[in-house]
């Protein structure tokens, strides 16, 4: 939970009325955490997100940049070559976030040793998937047994279309991706 500044509060107030008698005055509450699905959310959990890592920029600067220049929203998307460097970096993104006060509870690798770790430094109601499988990341498809991408496509598209007949519009064209 992100914490708002209290003179920030103040934009964020609940008027509760027990009654709708209009000389009944309702009672004030001020929000004291980021409202999840306020318009406001997203930017400023970004934000917090970024300043949170920033603080261990010198003690973990890979785990600095993938907090802060591959992970959207709550996902998170990074390939190393070594697994010992996965388990290390998987580490050290947990702890940044940690220290911020948010739980990373949900990883995927298409490595078994890694699944296998990660599953014993796991609390009990995290998601660790200890069989490789097909995931959905970031819009796509990850098979994470051969360790590749792909799209599913939605073959429910007219004829005209699929036929080369004529040629797909932009918003066609991303409807297709599934």
């Amino acid at each position: 939970m992100v914490g708002m500044n209290p003179e920030d509060q103040r934009r964020h107030l609940l008027f509760w009325g027990e009654s709708m008698d209009p000389r009944i005055e309702p009672a004030i509450y001020a929000v004291t955490v980021m409202t999840f699905g306020a318009t406001s959310s997203p930017g400023s959990a970004h934000f917090v997100k970024n300043t949170n890592a920033e603080r261990f920029a010198e003690q973990f600067p890979r785990a600095v940049e993938c907090i802060k220049h591959v992970n959207y929203v709550d996902d998170m998307l990074a390939s190393v070559q070594i697994k010992e460097e996965a388990i290390r970096l998987v580490e050290e993104v947990r702890f940044i976030h940690q220290q911020g006060g948010f739980e990373t509870r949900n990883w995927l690798s298409s490595s078994r040793q890694v699944l296998e770790s990660l599953k014993e430094k796991s609390r009990e109601d995290s998601r660790m998937l200890t069989d490789l499988s097909t995931e959905k990341v970031l819009g796509m498809w990850w098979d994470t047994t051969v360790d590749d991408f792909t799209y599913r496509l939605n073959t429910e598209l007219d004829e005209a279309l699929l036929s080369a007949e004529r040629w797909p519009t932009k918003r066609e064209i991303l409807r297709t991706l599934r």
